[in-house]
């Protein structure tokens, strides 16, 4: 049956609005305004493009942060390879060229003996990263200085919430007084060191405990850099003391030498043995005011090489003193912290460069050995 006018009018609208319709609202979802990641980077890139701000860091995470506190003491059970010798050497403070001499003066012999560092491996001197690299090297044993202290703690604050600061940013945290210790400073040895010291060495150095105490025949010795109070058991003494100590005072151990006496007489006085482990007698440094301390209890191995003095070493068994001339102050006329940074920074790259070098021998050395058995 045809259809009428009304009907074919009632149609014709129905279908034009079922077109605008689907012409309105699409049957499947656009994805013409979907960012994608690859447009994303591109708009990053753009020069005025937003930029999401990133999470500053707390000012009081910086200022509250505080380095790990270092092995108390270490007790060495066993000596490895029976060492001929046990050599104790005094504070180098950067000075390489002295420790290579010594080393020498002594006939030292890697594998036969044995290499103790009574701490401050660096500051004051020339070359503070190739003392650590030389110590590592040789399998040096070490108890932690407190220059050594600083340096380790500038690291792990560097390698921690003042990662990623610059130059800047750190000075103005010490301008204002936001910097974690009061003995930081933008710019000077330990920073220089710190900043530029291989991963390797400072992990190396970050290791040394504050005492050693050593294994049979030689278990009535300890090490120590400052001193050990000789009242206390060694595993209740203060790792800060046994880093800084020259003399004890009416109120405890003192880094000044005008108040109380020195350490050392105090020992001699007491001597008793510590903790039960039969300790009676210190090899220690620190004190280059008082220059070389020979005692029959205690032995201070500080001869103030870095202003020119003499280095020490100290050999077991014997008790033999060997001593050479170091003939530079290098703390005369304040020193040059820029010129010596810029020399740490080439220094830090020889060491990287000599490491790969040596990385690369091995691998050449095996891939060599491997072809050889095929």
């Amino acid at each position: 049956m045809p259809f009428s006018q009304r009907q074919l009018r009632k149609l014709a609208l129905l279908f034009i609005s079922l077109a605008g319709i689907y012409l309105l609202v699409p049957m499947h979802p656009s994805t013409d305004n979907v960012a994608h990641p690859a447009d994303i980077n591109a708009a990053a890139n753009e020069p005025n493009a937003y930029k999401p701000a990133k999470p500053k860091r707390q000012e009081s995470d910086i200022k509250s942060f505080r380095a790990n506190e270092p092995v108390l003491y270490e007790e060495k059970t066993t000596v490895p390879s029976a060492p001929s010798r046990l050599i104790f050497i005094g504070d180098i403070h950067g000075c390489v060229e002295y420790f290579n001499k010594l080393l020498e003066t002594v006939e030292f012999k890697q594998g036969s003996d044995q290499v103790v560092l009574v701490g401050d491996l660096v500051a004051k001197g020339p070359d503070s990263l190739g003392v650590v690299n030389k110590a590592r090297s040789i399998g040096a044993w070490g108890t932690r200085g407190n220059h050594d202290d600083r340096v380790v703690r500038w690291g792990d604050f560097l390698q921690g919430p003042g990662k990623g600061l610059s130059e800047s940013d750190l000075e103005s945290l010490q301008s204002s007084g936001d910097l974690p210790y009061d003995d930081f400073e933008i710019g000077g040895d330990h920073y220089n060191i710190a900043s530029t010291m291989p991963a390797c060495d400072f992990a190396y150095l970050a290791r040394f405990p504050t005492m050693i105490v050593l294994p049979a025949p030689y278990d009535e010795w300890a090490v120590a850099h400052g001193g050990i109070v000789p009242t206390k058991p060694i595993a209740q003494q203060d790792p800060d003391d046994v880093m800084t100590m020259r003399n004890i005072g009416p109120d405890g151990p003192s880094s000044k030498k005008d108040e109380g006496e020195a350490w050392f007489d105090v020992w001699a006085e007491k001597i008793g043995p510590l903790g039960g482990n039969g300790t009676s007698k210190v090899i220690y440094g620190h004190d280059a005011g008082r220059d070389l301390q020979i005692h029959d209890f205690t032995k201070g191995l500080d001869s103030r090489c870095v202003y020119g003095g003499k280095l020490t070493a100290f050999i077991l068994p014997g008790e033999q003193v060997v001593s050479i001339d170091c003939g530079e102050d290098y703390t005369s006329g304040g020193g040059d912290n820029r010129r010596r940074r810029d020399m740490m920074i080439r220094r830090a790259q020889t060491l990287r460069a000599d490491a790969r070098k040596r990385r690369k021998e091995r691998r050449e050395a095996k891939r060599s050995s491997a072809g050889q058995k095929h």
